[in-house]
């Protein structure tokens, strides 16, 4: 019976040109096996482009083929186009034949077949050389570059081979073999009904014929029948030898000892050797190989050789040579015998290995080398950049589709817009503001207002400096202080106020900037301060051109400026302001006093200054008795939802104005209150429960009218543990007024809440966070509030070295994604997390050697700006667009981002009335009183006063002559009378006494002996008038000789000097060129 070639099902490829007169289709038809023969070899088919598993079949003289695929819609050409080979073309003629002939010997299943063929065809064509090396060639590649190529294929198809269970591999040498006889008395697993009888080769048409441009063509020689084997059976892979280190053939191989090797792992040595100019990793240790240790063994050996009478010598070990090293007396003198004879050591680097023998410090098996390299720092926008690339070419091979190249259920869109968040970089960095960076507000897309604490306070006010409020202007790249925020430097005499230090300091104090907010529907900016004020802003963007020397073309640059539109005073410090986002115009603000605290303004364009405003209170009555405490607004928040925007939360904790907590009564510690205050109707909304606990947050859910309260524990079933609560209120649809009421509660184990996100994460649920001050962040899921779904840890404090009550912990979360959560804690670490792994860990994104204070997203998410407690401000974005090229310096050929420090404001003028008098611009924040100010003083700064309040002595105002005598300094009879003209104080002073007054010397003219600066070259005056005048001037200096003797007489017994104490100045003649 004849074997035929069949096919099972229809299979090719089209790698057809657009073009008419293209290259011919090529084909590859797959021989099938007959049911009977399952081991029968199949060719192969390439990269499969299309297949039609319903395609008809047509019989031809008892065998079946495939038909031809219709040819593709034709494309107009321009006739003057240049003409290009395309990727398809060069695939097929040149990529697919050599693939079909490297996978012609391999027996796969059809399927198997074609899918490695399409797996090893893609990896060639994604690889960026061949798309390099097809646009440089024109889609033409040389048979250098195919050569090149061929190589990569196979090393492809032996990757790609291993994914697949091991099967018999045939070479081409088998087929010129002579024909095996079929040998019918073997077994054979697959019996076959009928004996196989060879037949010629079948002739393959020239239309499918797959020839290689430059080589032969393989003609495939005549199929064998097989004869019957044994059953197939995996063939086992021999053992992989141990790997070689390949830095053997270095010429020179250097040892250490351990000593050394652990110095250098620890950063001990090596610190002389710089690493950064170094292309390649420096080796600075390798092992002895066991050649080598028999080498060593053998040039040892013929050294005792002639010693030991009978021995055999030292085995050629390790074993061996430790023995031996460790028996010797001295170890000194192998290093010296062996010398250089063994390549690529040197003595020292014998002697170091026969030491390490000798402690019995045995080198690990197999060898190692130890290297030292260069960690080049990968930037977050490469690996993003990197990211895209992959993802673009999965939509264009795969569309949208779910699973596709990714191996994994992504959702394109979405990943697109991670890969950008995590490009974040950094692109600015600024230093030097006068505090902790406490409030960052984005006042638009390219500028910020930051706020700071300072020292204020009246023990430490020598170290206030300007800086508290900043505007920073992205394209710029420069942080503008702003002296707004100020007040008069108060008068004090305490041990660090004193009545000299103040007059020596500047004399404006500025104070904190605790809080900012931005309206961006009216555009206005809010800042609250220390100085009992709310400021309004308007934020400016400008272009300032900027004229180049030589060129008439004018260059400039953006530059943002904010101009001050009114104030609002207060009674106390202003701790928060915040701006309604419905476009109302109304800001909120929350002072330190005790009754009226919150304040809610609404604007009056007319008059910014006078806008109207509503106060309101806390309601509780229990610290009304006292003024040793009372309920201070802890947080407020405008509502973030269409529904809630116009509602305002305000929650009230207990708080001693001196910042004592022994104060307030241990049983009110846990209270407070949680007020929504309605602007439009102007009345309180009913909250159903939890409404007397001590309120630490408050956050609103940005679509739901829903909002977070965290607050002590509250309630009659309180667990073990539990520490703090996080409530979620909801507005309910039931009652017949507007009312919150509570409908899940979450229980958290840190004593303190800093901050709470409300992220939503579906059209009912939500991720909380809690950012506490045990540097640690609970995430819950409100579909399952009974769990924490997670717990994110932070390092220790920078401040302190272990556990302490005043770290401040986590004081930064933000959302960027879903799928990105930011926190930043005293640790000075700002991470990265992924809430929905199970590993949420992602990476760092910044580390500094200060505890991180604030941060902020900008409105598109697309820049971040992070704050510390050392005045440091950073600056991320996933554009490197946004770097400023006057912050880069290049120090050794690298590049350098340098920290800039702020641009200071100009000295505001001193202020007009003094400390108080009762001005607004006096009031100080910690002025101490007359009684205090009596007790700090000494004994004579008292008598001084008394003497200035009983008009004794008068101040002059100059700080040079200080004091004098006032009218009544003759009722204290302070005289010298030495001093005084005939010892009578009712005299004048003598000459030489006189002459010493600071009020003498500031009067009179300067009687210094100065000597004529002779000027070389100077012409003579040009008229009579100016000689005469010349004349006239000479003749006014003081010559002593021109005095007359009896004058100098009386000058000298009255002890007066017309020559000054000191040298003259010496003058420095110009020349002739120069003048």
């Amino acid at each position: 019976m004849a074997l035929t070639l069949t096919v099972s099902r229809a299979s090719y490829i089209d790698l057809t040109n657009d073009d008419d007169d293209g290259p011919p289709i090529v084909r590859a038809t797959v021989p099938a096996k007959r049911p009977a023969d399952t081991s029968s070899i199949a060719a192969p088919t390439a990269q499969r482009i299309k297949t039609s598993s319903q395609s008809s079949l047509s019989r031809v003289n008892g065998s079946i083929h495939p038909q031809p695929p219709p040819l593709p819609p034709r494309t107009v050409t321009r006739p003057n186009a240049p003409k290009r080979a395309s990727l398809r073309d060069c695939l097929e003629h040149q990529i697919v034949p050599y693939v079909v002939l490297k996978l012609y010997n391999v027996e796969l299943s059809e399927a198997d077949r074609d899918e490695l063929a399409e797996s090893v065809i893609t990896g060639i064509a994604r690889l960026p050389c061949f798309r390099k090396r097809l646009d440089e060639t024109g889609g033409k590649l040389s048979p250098k570059d195919i050569f090149g190529f061929q190589a990569k294929i196979d090393g492809l198809v032996a990757q790609k081979l291993e994914q697949y269970p091991p099967r018999r591999v045939k070479s081409l040498q088998q087929w010129a073999r002579r024909p095996a006889e079929p040998d019918t008395g073997s077994e054979d697993s697959l019996q076959l009904s009928e004996p196989l009888v060879e037949q010629p080769p079948r002739h393959i048409p020239p239309r499918t014929k797959l020839r290689w441009p430059g080589f032969d063509p393989l003609e495939l020689p005549p199929r064998r029948v097989r004869k019957e084997t044994k059953p197939f059976q995996p063939l086992a892979r021999p053992p992989r030898p141990p790997q070689t280190v390949s830095h053997w053939g270095l010429r020179k191989r250097p040892y250490r000892s351990a000593r050394e090797r652990e110095d250098i792992r620890r950063g001990l040595r090596l610190r002389e050797r710089n690493l950064l100019g170094l292309n390649e990793p420096y080796i600075y240790h390798v092992d002895f190989s066991a050649d080598e240790i028999a080498e060593l063994v053998k040039l040892l050996n013929r050294k005792f050789r002639g010693s030991r009478s009978g021995s055999r010598g030292i085995q050629p070990t390790l074993k061996g040579l430790v023995d031996l090293i460790q028996g010797a007396e001295d170890t000194f003198s192998i290093p010296t015998f062996i010398g250089n004879d063994l390549k690529g050591r040197g003595i020292d680097d014998i002697h170091n290995f026969c030491a390490d023998l000798k402690r019995n410090d045995v080198p690990s098996l197999p060898p190692r080398v130890l290297s030292l390299s260069q960690n080049k720092p990968e930037h977050p926008q490469d690996r993003a950049c990197a990211r895209q690339s992959s993802l673009m070419l999965a939509r264009e091979l795969e569309g949208y589709r779910g699973f596709g190249r990714m191996r994994a259920h992504i959702n394109l869109k979405k990943e697109f817009e991670l890969a950008t968040e995590d490009g974040l970089d950094l692109i600015s960095e600024y230093t030097n503001c006068a505090g902790d960076v406490m409030t960052i507000s984005w006042a638009s897309e390219h500028s910020l207002l930051c706020g700071t604490t300072t020292h204020s306070d009246s023990h430490n006010q020598q170290y206030n400096k300007q800086g508290n409020l900043l505007l920073c202007s992205m394209q710029q790249g420069t942080l503008q202080a702003y002296p707004d925020h100020r007040i008069p430097r108060p008068a004090g005499n305490k041990e660090n106020n004193t009545e000299a230090m103040r007059q020596s300091q500047d004399p404006w104090v500025y104070p904190s900037v605790a809080s900012s907010d931005y309206d961006p529907i009216r555009d206005l900016l809010y800042t609250s301060s220390y100085d009992h004020t709310v400021k309004v802003w308007k934020v400016y963007h400008m272009w300032v051109e900027q004229e180049q020397d030589g060129d008439d073309e004018a260059s400039g640059h953006w530059e943002s400026r904010m101009e001050l539109l009114a104030t609002w005073q207060h009674q106390g410090n202003v701790n928060f302001v915040v701006a309604a986002k419905d476009g109302s115009g109304r800001a909120a603000s929350a002072a330190d006093v005790p009754t009226e605290a919150v304040r809610i303004y609404t604007i009056d364009e007319n008059d910014l200054a006078n806008s109207p405003y509503q106060s309101l209170s806390c309601t509780r009555t229990d610290a009304n008795d006292t003024d040793k405490w009372a309920y201070y607004p802890a947080t407020m928040q405008w509502g973030k939802s269409p529904y809630t925007q116009h509602l305002l939360a305000v929650g009230y904790s207990p708080r001693s104005p001196v910042g004592e907590d022994l104060d307030i009564p241990e049983d009110k510690r846990d209270s407070g209150e949680v007020t929504i205050w309605d602007a439009n109707e102007h009345r309180r909304v009913n909250i159903t429960n939890a409404t007397t606990a001590n309120v630490f947050e408050i956050v609103w859910h940005p679509d739901l009218p829903q909002f977070v309260c965290a607050t002590s524990p509250c309630g009659l079933n309180i667990r073990t543990g539990v520490r703090t609560q996080l409530h979620i209120f909801q507005y309910d649809n039931k009652a017949l007024e507007l009312t919150f009421c509570e409908f899940v509660s979450l229980d958290c184990p840190a004593a303190d809440i800093n901050e709470v996100t409300f992220q939503p994460n579906s059209r009912k649920h939500a991720y909380v966070t809690a950012a506490c001050t045990n540097r640690k962040v609970y995430v819950w899921d409100t579909a399952h509030p009974d769990t924490i779904q997670h717990v994110l840890h932070h390092g220790l404090s920078k401040e302190f070295f272990e556990e302490d009550p005043r770290d401040t912990g986590v004081k930064f979360t933000a959302w960027g994604s879903l799928d990105r959560l930011y926190t930043g804690s005293s640790d000075g670490v700002v991470k990265v997390w992924n809430v929905r792994d199970s590993k949420p860990f992602v990476r760092k994104l910044l580390e500094t050697a200060a505890p991180v204070s604030c941060g902020a997203f900008s409105p598109d998410k697309q820049k971040l700006a992070i704050g510390d407690a050392t005045g440091r401000v950073w600056l991320y974005s996933t554009d490197r667009r946004d770097e400023v090229k006057r912050h880069h310096t290049t120090i050794g050929g690298r590049n350098i981002r340098r920290p800039m420090p702020f641009s200071p404001h100009a000295e505001p003028p001193p202020p007009e009335h003094d400390p108080g008098t009762g001005s607004p611009e006096s009031m100080d924040i910690d002025t101490p009183s007359v009684e205090d100010t009596s007790e700090c003083l000494g004994e004579g700064q008292l008598r001084g006063q008394a003497l200035l309040k009983a008009q004794q002595i008068v101040n002059t105002g100059n700080p040079v002559i200080g004091c004098v005598h006032g009218p009544a300094y003759e009722a204290t009879g302070y005289f010298k009378k030495e001093a005084h003209l005939d010892e009578d104080y009712m005299k004048p002073l003598l000459p030489e006494i006189q002459r010493q007054q600071q009020q003498d010397k500031m009067d009179r003219p300067s009687s210094r002996h100065r000597s004529l600066l002779r000027l070389s070259g100077m012409p003579p005056p040009k008229s009579p008038a100016a000689a005469r005048r010349h004349e006239q001037n000479r003749k006014k200096d003081l010559d002593e000789e021109s005095i007359e003797i009896s004058l100098r007489v009386e000058l000298a017994r009255l002890k007066v000097s017309l020559v000054e104490d000191y040298d003259d100045l010496p003058y420095e003649s110009a020349s002739e060129e120069e003048s």
